[in-house]
């Protein structure tokens, strides 16, 4: 399940990819190459924050993302029009 929602005190979209029925795990595995690109993504290019937790119910990945970050992406996107079409 994916599910989203704003946080108007945290100004921040907040995003909740969950997996249930998944195997309980013991030991918690190490991060793989791809948890460091979102990871890195995430804290570095949009600076949110990202956590991941595992549970008897499954597993759950947690992204916060600034919604100044996103307000300034857009804002940049609407001031840029391809030659011919300003």
């Amino acid at each position: 399940a994916l599910v989203w929602h704003l946080d108007e005190a945290a100004a921040a979209l907040c995003l909740v990819w969950r997996e249930n029925g998944v195997a309980a795990l013991r030991d918690v595995p190490r991060a793989g190459f791809g948890w460091r690109v979102l990871d890195a993504t995430v804290r570095a290019q949009l600076e949110g924050d990202v956590a991941r937790r595992w549970s008897e119910d499954g597993f759950a990945c947690e992204i916060v993302l600034p919604l100044r970050r996103a307000l300034a992406t857009a804002e940049a996107s609407a001031l840029w029009q391809p030659e011919g079409r300003r």
